[in-house]
């Protein structure tokens, strides 16, 4: 069997645009990369959010920090 491996940006999109965006594209499963999934300007990307809503939409979400970067962490911080 096939796979492709898609990447997106969500921007300012809500969840109704990410999901319809996803579904167009026979997405199945979203996996979250993102080292700190949150965004101070669009709560339905939060990870909380977004494992609540993509399920409803039939696309599975995982999160999976070990695959994405990180943020500078200044040294003597806590990472």
């Amino acid at each position: 069997m096939e796979r492709e491996l898609l990447t997106v940006g969500h921007g300012a999109a809500h969840r109704d645009q990410i999901g319809d965006l996803l579904a167009g594209a026979a997405v199945a499963l979203v996996v979250d990369v993102r080292r700190y999934p949150a965004s101070r300007t669009n709560p339905d990307v939060r990870r909380e959010a977004m494992e609540r809503w993509l399920p409803e939409r039939g696309i599975g979400y995982r999160w999976e920090p070990r695959l994405g970067g990180r943020r500078h962490v200044r040294a003597g911080e806590p990472e």
